[in-house]
């Protein structure tokens, strides 16, 4: 029931997107523009910008084509360390942590017990080096470093070179889409924390993986220990690292690459003049037939109609009766 009704919020505010899109086009190209949503469900191919190892798995249709990893798969494009970086990471005993929040989120704009607690928690791991990777205006991530002898705090870094890096234990992530792609490609076991859109979902892959460990965004305020539980999960158990490695296996050995796929099929589908076989029936049903729901609103009113009302006359009989015979007595 909770799948349904999630299902059906999800779908409902996928139709105000769509309705808020068609509006748009609609001033740009006129009013013969079709419906957003009628584009998608007579789509004969939709590539889908996920890899089907780091999602959530659950049914798909045979002409949704994933193609996430599309523009990270060479692995000569991964940049080079600066000198200060690559010099960071030669330090920390047992080795490098590595904290970003991407390049969307800015550390500057979220509440300070973020920064604190993720600093505090490094502090509890004197033989990492941590190298936390925050906005050129994050001064009070800034002020919470001082002091933190293991712990590097830069605005700038390359990413999937830092994540290549043999001596990379962990990467604390809010779970951006890219840094799970590189980081599944590069073998690097994570800790999410997840703040929104996608992300959650994300999380919940990497989970399910077994190659990560998730917490949620309040977590960090209302126990600040249970970053470092989860940090300390994932460095000590020995299986996070074995299941990002066969992360990157399965996507190194994957038979068809993103590019190859989104090429082929494109051609597949213009040589065929489409692909009409594959496409739902269902994809204009109404999300009441969609789901059931008249089904299950029919049984419903017959439970109530054929069984608990009769019931609840024969309780009230029951109870009458009983009255006036006491009342006799």
């Amino acid at each position: 029931m909770w799948n349904i009704l999630y299902s059906i919020g999800y779908v409902y505010y996928v139709t105000l997107t769509d309705h808020e899109l068609t509006k748009i086009f609609k001033r740009k190209f006129g009013n013969d523009f079709p419906n957003v949503d009628e584009i998608a469900a007579d789509s004969d191919l939709i590539f889908v910008m996920t890899d089907e190892f780091l999602e959530v798995q659950r049914p798909r249709m045979p002409n949704f084509v994933h193609i996430g990893s599309l523009g990270l798969e060479d692995e000569n494009d991964s940049g080079k360390l600066d000198k200060n970086t690559a010099k960071e990471m030669e330090k920390g005993e047992d080795g490098i942590v590595y904290f970003s929040l991407g390049t969307t989120m800015n550390s500057s704009m979220l509440q300070p017990f973020v920064m604190r607690t993720v600093l505090g928690a490094a502090k509890k791991f004197p033989d990492y080096h941590f190298i936390i990777k925050i906005d050129a205006h994050d001064q009070t991530a800034k002020e919470f470093s001082k002091g933190v002898d293991n712990v590097f705090v830069t605005d700038w870094v390359a990413q999937r070179a830092l994540l290549k890096h043999p001596r990379l234990r962990a990467f604390i992530t809010h779970s951006g889409y890219n840094g799970i792609v590189e980081s599944a490609m590069c073998g690097v076991p994570l800790v999410t924390i997840p703040f929104m859109f996608d992300q959650i979902r994300n999380s919940l892959a990497v989970e399910q993986g077994g190659w990560g460990v998730g917490l949620t965004k309040e977590a960090l305020r209302d126990d600040p220990k249970m970053l470092q539980t989860a940090l300390n999960e994932v460095l000590s158990n020995d299986r996070y690292k074995k299941m990002a490695m066969r992360m990157k296996n399965l996507l190194k050995t994957k038979p068809f690459k993103a590019k190859e796929r989104l090429v082929k099929y494109t051609e597949f589908v213009l040589s065929n003049g489409g692909m009409k076989e594959l496409i739902a029936p269902s994809r204009h049903l109404s999300i009441i037939k969609l789901y059931n729901l008249d089904v299950y609103l029919f049984l419903i009113t017959t439970i109530f109609v054929f069984i608990y009302i009769p019931l609840k006359l024969t309780s009230v009989a029951l109870f009458k009766t009983n009255r006036k015979k006491h009342k006799t007595r």
